[in-house]
This record gives structure tokens, sequence and C-alpha cells, in this order.
């Protein structure tokens, strides 16, 4: 990299940018974009559908989870009317 600089420099080659140069150097990957430089890696799309797999499984567990307190909810409910029957049978 640095012989491109100073060859560019002293005029013995074309002129070249950094960013020239640096392309040269390491070249363009799926991360590079024109313009705009380096940006982050997308992810791929196995791990975002692995995200979504856990996703699924966290919402069906906190779903279970609220599912057994209202089945516990109306349990205490059922037992209050029967407990509000009784005083009132009385």
């Amino acid at each position: 990299m640095i012989k491109m600089q100073v060859a560019s420099l002293e005029g013995e080659g074309p002129h070249l940018t950094s960013d020239d140069i640096a392309t040269k150097v390491l070249g363009t990957g799926p991360t590079y974009y024109r313009g705009l430089r380096y940006r982050p890696r997308l992810p791929s799309s196995k791990s975002r559908f692995d995200q979504g797999i856990e996703t699924i499984a966290t919402m069906q567990q906190e779903l279970e989870k609220h599912k057994s307190q209202l089945e516990g909810a109306h349990k205490l409910i059922a037992e209050l009317q029967e407990e509000n029957k009784a005083i009132r049978a009385n």
C-alpha cells in the first residue's frame, strides 16, 4: 500500500486516491458499497431464520405461562362465585 502511495505521489503511476489504493489492496467484499464505503454485514438468512424460531419458542413459553395464570384466575372466580351463592343461601 505504501509503495502505491509513493508511486502515485512521484508521478510514476496513475494518480490514486487513498480510497482507490485501499480498494486495490483490500479488494471489495460483500460489505462494500460503492460511494458508501464499508457497512456492517447484514445477518444471513439462516441466522434470521434461527432468530425467528427462537422468538417463536419464547413467545410460546410466555403464552403457556399466561394460559396457566388465566386458568388459575378462572378457578378463583368460580370459588368466589360458589362462596357468594353459599352466603346468599343462608
